[in-house]
């Protein structure tokens, strides 16, 4: 874990999934996000068997905004579990 950094931003994830898939190790995608390039990303990540989690965009607000050790983890257990209570 001590090597996980959280890139974000439609731009920078699109360019690492194309640059170098096999770093990315999940992806989380705001929940309702149904536009051509968001799907266009998604088929990318299925083709590279990257993970894919739908979240809320206050939990991913979260994450970004406290990425940093434990409250980066943190933000991830929020993210889990919002997807486990589906």
């Amino acid at each position: 874990m001590a090597n996980q950094r959280l890139i974000y931003g439609f731009y920078a994830v699109n360019a690492r999934l194309w640059q170098n898939p096999k770093s990315i190790t999940e992806l989380y995608v705001q929940e309702g996000k149904n536009d051509a390039r968001t799907r266009d990303v998604l088929e990318k990540a299925a083709n590279e068997n990257v993970r894919v989690h739908f979240a809320i965009a206050g939990a991913l607000a979260t994450a970004i905004a406290l990425n940093a050790g434990a409250a980066y983890t943190y933000a991830l257990r929020t993210l889990e579990a919002v997807d486990a209570q589906r």
